[in-house]
């Protein structure tokens, strides 16, 4: 998963999530750690599997 701060241009990746054994390859929670800084934030989620990568966004208020 990655992240970038529309209004700062920070960004970063954040470590990979290992999924579950159990055969579902549900993640039940993905960190995210923007240092709390204020700004409009993009995300993106991203497997080493054939798919379609995820995009989501955010605000943290300032």
């Amino acid at each position: 998963m990655s992240w970038r701060n529309l209004d700062t241009g920070a960004s970063a990746v954040n470590p990979v999530v290992p999924l579950g054994d159990d055969g579902s390859h549900t993640a039940l929670w993905v960190p995210v750690w923007t240092g709390k800084v204020p700004g409009r934030i993009e995300v993106t989620i991203d497997t080493d599997q054939p798919h379609i990568a995820g995009h989501g966004s955010f605000v943290i208020p300032g």
